[in-house]
């Protein structure tokens, strides 16, 4: 019917936790219809555009701010491979990795210290 759908960490489930936004990505697919590209793209690019920046952000492109999410598996063909994180990059930097995230100690100014993500 023309509508955009967006999906966000409250979209389809509102007690989705921040962590198990992917399950949400998989719901849309195997209940809400959508294709595993049309799933990414409305957490992406259209979600961007929802809030006004699809301008700077949402996509892989020349000029656009992006995080990169790598997976284990073709999230074209299959969608539950959203929930297999490899990488995670920002800015260029690997930021998560193996189930370990970087961050900046607050104490320390500028040191970076890994930590165990959220099983």
């Amino acid at each position: 019917m023309g509508a955009r759908i967006v999906l966000h960490s409250d979209a389809i489930a509102p007690i989705t936790t921040y962590e198990d936004f992917p399950f949400s990505l998989v719901a849309a697919v195997r209940y809400g219809g959508f294709s595993p590209v049309e799933a990414v793209h409305a957490c992406t690019g259209l979600a961007a555009e929802a809030i006004g920046l699809g301008d700077v952000a949402g996509a892989l492109a020349s000029g656009k701010a992006a995080d990169v999410l790598v997976v284990d598996g073709d999230l074209s063909a299959d969608i539950r491979a959203i929930t297999r994180t490899r990488h995670v990059l920002r800015d260029g930097r690997v930021v998560a990795a193996g189930g370990w995230v970087r961050t900046t100690s607050s104490a320390i100014s500028g040191q970076e210290l890994w930590r165990r993500a959220i099983d």
